[in-house]
């Protein structure tokens, strides 16, 4: 019993150590979109959240990045570079990163809408 809780608490520990903050996406007032850019080393990823009502109608794009750049968005798709979709929450949290395995990191942009 002991060895089960000890691997019980191994596993629990690296689950949040892997947790990670997002970044929240904000428009300038008055603006529906923006553009969020950054860097991603081999093997990471960068995560964002944007702020909606249920049903509005989302997108978003890589619009400066290598081919193997890709978003995924949680609950909606994954690993492409383009989205149009209804928000199926009041928050919509998305994944920047690297498709294939590379030994270089990647510099990108995306453009993110709501209307």
């Amino acid at each position: 019993m002991t060895k089960f809780v000890v691997a019980l608490m191994f596993c629990l520990f690296a689950v949040g150590a892997q947790a990670q903050t997002c970044t929240a996406v904000k428009f300038n007032p008055g603006e529906s979109g923006a553009y969020v850019q950054g860097n991603l080393p081999p093997e990471s990823l960068d995560c964002y959240t944007l702020a909606v009502r249920p049903g509005q109608n989302v997108f978003i794009e890589v619009v400066v990045g290598g081919e193997n750049v890709a978003i995924t968005v949680v609950d909606v798709a994954d690993a492409r570079r383009r989205f149009d979709f209804a928000a199926p929450s009041s928050s919509v949290e998305f994944r920047v990163f690297q498709m294939f395995r590379s030994a270089r990191a990647e510099d990108y942009a995306i453009l993110v809408q709501v209307e």
